[in-house]
């Protein structure tokens, strides 16, 4: 079928598309040329009157790719200036450049237009995988129809067992998250923090390596989101507010889910001031199939709003305001085949995020980017039915309550800036800018535990946990970063980024850390065809607050049992935490990243890319009991180490402006210390903390094979498939004291990940109050070919099941509808 799909959205002449890109500049007195950033460019379909935006980037460059050959009309505006108007028509297999002037409002204005020789980009020393567009957003069939679920379409991004992103080998609290260059992580624990309306995002992009030296407090890769802002004309777009009823049993069982989803945007004042809003209500229970039904649901239910304001100020200045405010509620969040919802915890957080941010142009033809932000986040995990004073873990299934309670508050303040000179000529042309930026964050938490009894598989007691008494956690940071970069274009085919970054994280005692940063592009053919990239560079990351705090967290007691159960052997012994690093003193953990990048136009809109990636991640944060005859300790070490290693291959087909399509494979390792400290003093605690290991890390996938993407069919009908396939993750066995057996993560794998997933939508045109409005149906279906994914392994070797998988996603289907006018 899948293939079948790919077939039909092929045009006879797919080969024939067109590109257009361009650069938006002025002319100062000095008759000196100023690129303009910000400049919001609109391109028209004449024939089929559909249009596509784009704001021009930093240096002010914009394209348009995968065009149909015909008759457009582009259009530019940027307040101060007159709005440039101009017919374009594209050849098959053009390939258009347009150097388009503004002048001030009440002056002609000019278009220059060049033919440019087909090829890649040969300026761009960033070897980051394309960037996932809001019309690809919402095409392709997102479980949860967020921006966090299309990370995976990216080569090198999986969703690790538990649940989380792992970008290129790192995990998920060693990643950083931006919204609009500003960091949204937790402070706490150092993972992404924040959850936006779909609609809401303008693109999503994965860099793995940034050899831009404005990045930093990261040592895994960046998650890059940029937002959308109003447009010239209101609109309004209600999504996805039909309910979807529980079916269980052959019976309607009260509500599974109601996801409603309202953006409006347009201009307050036009020209000056534009107005976006996007509101998103949600209400999901989704089913774990191991469980008894009506019993196996865990619930989420959210409220995101995103609201953006941008003013242009004058000519040369402009002004945009965010808020966001993400309040979310999960129950049942650990739920699976061995944890029944007794034994879950329950997940609440409330949390805002506000930022200003200004871009001043000055008249030399730099200009300034100023961001200030606010960032609160809280958050609450405790027991989702306290019915026990106890969490009794049992090979054949869990009982008793969930031991762990927290109460988190966070604030996050960050001022930054970042200065772009105006272009200089010297010995070819020099981008160059720096900047620096301040962080603040406070953090203050109350946690508490209730025991832990571990049983064997005949029910005996093992061992028993108790824990100190609670404990009154709190921590603060200061950050502090500046850097300097050089974009040096010494030759139309050969372009260098370098660059030096110079962070203080004070709860280091490390005095500044230096990372410098080194890129490159170069033209291998005259053709333009052929792009090699790469780079090496440190990148340091960051001391979440849960670190500092470590020797404050309640103490684990623990007391063994003989076989009987009723026998002490040893104990009660109190594992007293303690920092275990040479000289007393945490330090900045940080990564040695390196890759190369060959990209080749193989044939018109067709693009083959060959790369291999390394990373060496050292000064990780793990922790290790300890014990003798006398004394019991747990340590944090700061010593560990991560590698990573990957072998990509990726074709990217744009056929048309309504098909493009991604196909890649990768083969990768990624090993490391096995007792992160984020495993076991996270979000969701684990109690059982054996002696630390190095061997593959729990979300390994040495062989992963991706293709997806959106395929225009006859009659406006659009096709989104996604085929992931990739080598199962690994996992150890244990045994009934639930000591490790073997070494760890080489017991064996689960079985090979097979999952299509499809949407197909279509548009439709229905008369309301003598207009026309755009309705959009469709239908997603998840897992189409029903394969056994299981999700959770009896690890046990003294249970009868022992390497029985289980909990694997059915089938399964849902509407969706949106409105707009």
């Amino acid at each position: 079928m899948l293939t079948s799909l790919l077939l039909i959205g092929l045009p006879a002449r797919a080969a024939d598309t067109a590109k257009l890109n361009g650069l938006v500049y002025t002319v100062g007195a000095d008759q000196m040329q100023t690129v303009w950033p910000n400049a919001r460019v609109t391109l028209k379909n004449m024939r089929t009157g559909n249009a596509v935006s784009t704001v021009s980037s930093d240096v002010g460059e914009f394209s348009f790719v995968g065009l149909e050959p015909g008759d457009y009309e582009l259009t530019v505006a940027l307040a101060g200036f007159e709005t440039e108007v101009r017919p374009v028509k594209l050849e098959p297999k053009a390939n258009l450049h347009l150097e388009i002037q503004l002048r001030p409002k009440k002056q002609s204005e000019e278009v220059v237009v060049k033919a440019e020789a087909l090829g890649v980009d040969v300026t761009n020393t960033e070897t980051a995988a394309p960037s996932i567009s809001t019309s690809m957003l919402k095409s392709a069939p997102l479980v949860n129809e967020r921006f966090q679920d299309a990370l995976p379409l990216i080569p090198g991004v999986v969703r690790g067992p538990d649940g989380l992103i792992n970008v290129k080998g790192g995990r998920a609290n060693q990643s950083g998250t931006l919204v609009n260059s500003t960091s949204v992580v937790d402070p706490v624990t150092g993972q992404a923090a924040i959850s936006l309306p779909l609609e809401a995002v303008d693109s999503v992009k994965v860099l793995s390596n940034p050899f831009s030296s404005e990045y930093g407090r990261f040592a895994g890769g960046v998650v890059e989101l940029e937002t959308r802002t109003g447009t010239d004309e209101w609109r309004f777009l209600f999504t996805n507010f039909f309910p979807r009823l529980r079916y269980r049993d052959g019976h309607f069982v009260g509500l599974e889910s109601i996801t409603p989803r309202i953006t409006l945007a347009g201009p307050l004042v036009k020209g000056k001031l534009y107005f976006f809003q996007s509101l998103d209500y949600r209400f999901v229970r989704t089913r774990v199939p191991s469980q008894p039904n009506l019993q196996n649901d865990q619930v989420l239910e959210t409220f995101d709003s995103y609201t953006n304001i941008d003013w242009n100020i004058n000519a040369n200045q402009r002004l945009t305001a965010t808020v966001s405010i993400y309040p979310q509620n999960l129950s049942f969040v650990t739920l699976n085949t061995f944890n029944p919802e007794d034994v879950t915890p329950d997940y609440r957080q409330r949390g805002f995020f506000v930022s200003l941010k200004e871009r001043a142009i000055f008249q030399s033809g730099g200009f300034l980017e100023s961001t200030f932000s606010v960032k609160r986040f809280d958050a609450h995990i405790f027991p989702a039915r306290l019915f026990a004073s106890e969490l009794d873990l049992f090979p054949e299934q869990n009982s008793g309550a969930y031991f762990n309670r927290q109460d988190r508050e966070s604030q996050l303040y960050q001022w930054a800036q970042t200065y772009h000179f105006r272009p200089v000529k010297a010995a070819g042309t020099h981008l160059v800018m720096a900047g620096y930026s301040y962080a603040r964050s406070d953090y203050d938490s109350a946690v508490s535990n209730l025991p832990v009894v571990v049983l064997r598989e005949d029910s005996t007691t093992s061992q028993r946990i108790n824990f100190t008494g609670p404990a009154a956690l709190s921590a603060s940071k200061n950050d502090l970063a500046f850097f300097i970069q050089d974009k040096w274009q010494l030759h139309p085919c050969f372009t260098l980024d370098y660059g030096v970054r110079f962070d203080r994280d004070d709860l280091a005692k490390d005095a500044v850390n230096v990372a410098p940063r080194l890129g490159f592009v170069l033209a291998v053919t005259k053709d333009n065809k052929t792009a090699l990239r790469g780079g090496v560079g440190v990148f340091y990351d960051k001391v979440p607050l849960n670190v500092a705090t470590f020797l404050t967290y309640p103490a684990e007691v623990i007391t063994r049992f003989d076989a009987t159960g009723l026998n002490v052997i040893d104990g009660p012994a109190t594992f007293m935490h303690t920092v275990a690093t040479p000289d007393g003193k945490l330090h900045v953990p940080y990564s040695l990243g390196w890759n190369l990048q060959l990209d080749r136009d193989l044939t018109h809109g067709l693009l083959f890319r060959f790369g291999y990636e390394q990373r060496e991640t050292h000064r990780d944060f793990f922790v290790n009991p300890v014990e003798s005859a006398t004394s019991a300790a747990l340590e944090l070490l700061n010593g560990g180490r991560q590698t990573y290693r990957e072998f990509q291959w990726t074709l990217r087909w744009q056929v048309n402006e309504r098909t493009t399509i991604f196909y890649s494979y990768v083969r990768s390792r990624a090993t490391g210390d096995l007792n992160g400290f984020d495993q076991y003093f996270g979000n969701y605690v684990n109690p059982i903390i054996r002696t630390n290991e190095r061997g593959l890390l729990p979300y390994d996938a040495p062989n992963r094979f991706l293709l997806w993407g959106v395929v225009g069919l006859p009659w406006k009908v659009e096709a989104a498939p996604v085929l992931d396939i990739h080598t199962g993750f690994p996992f150890s066995n244990v045994d009934n004291d639930l000591n490790f057996v073997g070494p760890r993560d080489a017991a064996g794998r689960y079985p090979m990940f097979l999952a299509l997933d499809l949407q197909i939508r279509r548009p439709f045109q229905i008369p309301i109050m003598k207009k026309k409005h755009k309705v959009i149906a469709g239908v997603k279906i998840f897992n189409v070919t029903n394969h056994f994914n299981p999700r959770d392994v009896q690890q046990n070797i003294f249970s009868p099941s022992v390497g029985g998988f289980f909990n694997s996603v059915p089938r399964e289907f849902r509407a969706k509808f949106e409105f707009e006018f």
